[in-house]
């Protein structure tokens, strides 16, 4: 598909290339893959016809994009006809209008059309140099300016090297500028030699017509001239000269094409012939360089519009236009930004920048040329990587939840069982790379001392900016991290209802969502415990303390009765003061799953005694409500230990909620 888009100036049309098709593409394929991961919270997804109504949307402005080309195109061939409106008017008026002479107008669109061939060659061999340039120049690839900045992070200040790590693509717009600035420079010297050289090419051509001049003119009357060397058999006089006219223009052209001289000719079914004397005044002219020949085979449309009935008036007329014509072409610009018609610079400064996604984990620009298949960006054949290496996550704000330490670990460190927390939600490393199942998170093309080098570097950053990135970010710095720095196994104090209203469905759909939260909890492989207290008007400690792995929830049985929330709060600082007898207390953090359907009076003693004596050691707190009935004291009860609420109405939804809190 060939469209446009902005050029040099931004008003010239440039080719639309599969990296663009690539990058539209790319950028709907992130719309919908960041609104999912926004509804996956409440397990929805958008549908198959409202993304394919993204893409349609996108295919309807490409078709645009198309048409507008089109009618560019277009409208530059309409202007060509326009600018050979007056030659091609002359030679249809010389063509069927007796004793009508056109010689100075023929000899106007030859100058004309001499410049303008003139031009049309520089910019071809303008394009020849500057592909040749850029094929010379290995290091405009993302990842040749990427190493020339590496190479010098131990000489730039604190500035630099917070944009480098905060904003890379911006330090490579820069270095590439660099590098462009002294290619640019070069490819100007060439363009303006070649120039000059074209000058040479017309002084040759414009004084090689002027000796025909003078020689024709030595020849007796100049308007008999053509008269004189052209031979027919047929015709009336006014027809004869019309068609003789268009012989000379033929001769002339093979003499300054360098090609052999027509003898014969045939215009309007009548035969005509060079004599002799004709071909003996063309013989003995000096032969012309290969560049007059181009510029003259580039022109034979010219000359084919010519019927010159007076040599010597037309080439006069040519002659006398010499200067004009050599000045407009010194002035024409003949620079690398007027001469570029495949906005070469801006193609580079794109491929050196690269994509723009930036790796959801260290947030590292992805390094990866997606142009070098033709494959949607994402797939499987063509994903997005930082095949350079990852970038320690602290430097993108990335810390431990307990030690609050910026995170020193680096994608490639990372375990598939590992917890991270994203967004305020907790899952496993092998989790988050399938959420991102269009990145590749593997950087196995680098060696085991290559990964040194790229902990080395970041290690020498970190430790040049790692202040100033944890000031930024509200983060500990550090240059390792402790062994409480990795992810922290929970306690989970669960608080469950077991009154008579929870009597029946609400009870078994209640143990089921707990076996779903201690499934999931298990499969996140933290060595995380957990306490059950079933309450009523009183307590039953069902699981104090206890691994994960050996937790039957059939053990975990209804018992009914009232519901007094004193009581249960009363319970909760027992448990944890039990928890403090173990010496591995530090290495939990508790949270509390208080759940009930609401039908009990708000225990102010206790909780106020809870929260003032024992918050400092609760992580979190999580109320879920279940049920229509009054739910404002559980409301009350959540507000007071500033915990997160859950309103469940239906009994069915409790599982979905519990595994929402176990990914948290």
């Amino acid at each position: 598909m060939s469209m446009v888009t902005p050029g040099a100036n931004d008003l010239d049309p440039q080719p639309i290339e599969i990296d663009l098709v690539q990058k539209v593409a790319l950028i709907v394929n992130i719309l919908i893959k960041e609104v999912n991961l926004e509804l996956k919270v409440f397990n929805l997804s958008l549908t198959k016809p409202l993304k394919s109504l993204f893409h349609t949307s996108v295919v309807i402005l490409l078709t645009k994009l198309y048409y507008d080309e089109q009618q560019i195109h277009f409208q530059k061939l309409l202007t060509t006809v326009n600018d050979q409106e007056n030659s091609l008017r002359d030679y249809f008026i010389r063509m069927v209008v007796q004793d009508a002479s056109y010689d100075e107008n023929f000899a106007e669109n030859f100058v004309k059309q001499t410049l303008k061939i003139s031009i049309e060659i520089l910019l071809k061999k303008a394009e020849k140099l500057i592909d040749e340039a850029v094929e010379a120049n290995k290091h405009f690839s993302r990842k040749a300016v990427q190493e020339l900045c590496d190479n010098a992070l131990l000489t730039k200040d604190t500035q630099w090297l917070l944009n480098y790590v905060q904003n890379p693509t911006h330090l490579i717009e820069e270095r590439f500028t660099e590098l462009w600035e002294d290619v640019e420079r070069a490819i100007d010297q060439q363009l303006d030699g070649l120039k000059a050289d074209h000058c040479v090419t017309l002084d040759e051509l414009f004084s090689n017509l002027q000796y025909i001049h003078d020689l024709v003119i030595t020849k007796g009357s100049p308007t008999q001239f053509i008269d004189d060397i052209f031979q027919s058999s047929q015709g009336s006089a006014n027809e004869n000269l019309t068609n003789k006219g268009r012989c000379m223009s033929v001769v002339l052209y093979n003499y300054l094409a360098g090609e052999p001289l027509s003898e014969t000719f045939t215009f309007n079914e009548k035969a005509y012939h060079l004599k002799k004397n004709g071909i003996q005044i063309f013989e003995q002219l000096r032969k012309l360089s290969p560049k007059v020949s181009e510029l003259t085979v580039q022109m034979k449309s010219t000359y084919d519009l010519c019927s010159i009935t007076n040599l010597s008036t037309f080439l006069t007329a040519v002659i006398t236009k010499k200067d004009d014509t050599c000045e407009e072409l010194l002035k024409w610009d003949s620079t690398f930004v007027n001469c570029d018609k495949k906005g070469t610079y801006k193609r580079l400064l794109i491929k050196a920048r690269g994509c723009s996604e930036h790796c959801p984990c260290c947030n590292r620009p992805c390094d990866a040329d997606h142009t070098a298949t033709i494959a949607n960006v994402g797939c499987e054949d063509n994903k997005h990587r930082c095949q350079m290496g990852h970038q320690f996550r602290g430097m993108a704000g990335y810390k431990f939840e307990v030690s609050n330490e910026a995170s020193l670990f680096m994608c490639e460190d990372l375990k598939d069982k590992q917890q991270l927390i994203v967004n305020e939600t907790r899952k496993t490393w092998a989790e988050f790379k399938h959420e991102h199942a269009d990145w590749d998170f593997d950087t196995t093309s680098l060696s085991e001392n290559e990964l040194n080098r790229l902990r080395g570097k970041y290690a020498t950053i970190w430790q040049k900016i790692g202040k100033e990135l944890c000031q930024h970010f509200g983060m500990e710095y550090v240059m390792h991290n402790s062994n409480l720095a990795g992810t922290v196994p929970c306690h989970y104090i669960l608080l469950l209802d077991g009154s008579g209203s929870m009597q029946g469905r609400p009870w078994s759909a209640l143990i089921e969502a707990v076996t779903v939260f201690i499934g999931l909890r298990i499969e996140a492989d933290t060595d995380d415990r957990i306490t059950v207290l079933v309450f009523t008007d009183s307590v039953s400690p069902i699981f104090i303390n206890e691994e994960l792995k050996y937790v039957d929830t059939a053990k975990i049985r209804y018992t009914g009765g009232g519901t007094d929330f004193a009581a249960v709060f009363t319970y909760v600082p027992r448990v944890i003061e039990l928890l403090r007898q173990d010496r591995n207390f530090c290495k939990f953090q508790n949270i509390v799953i208080f759940m009930s359907d609401g039908a009990g009076h708000y225990p102010t003693t206790e909780l106020n005694y809870l929260r003032n004596n024992y918050q400092s050691v609760i992580c979190k707190f999580w109320t879920v409500a279940l049920g229509t009935h009054d739910t404002n004291v559980l409301a009350a009860i959540n507000a007071t230990m500033n915990g997160e609420y859950k309103n469940i109405k239906e009994s069915c939804e409790l599982a979905q909620a519990y595994a929402e809190i176990a990914r948290n």
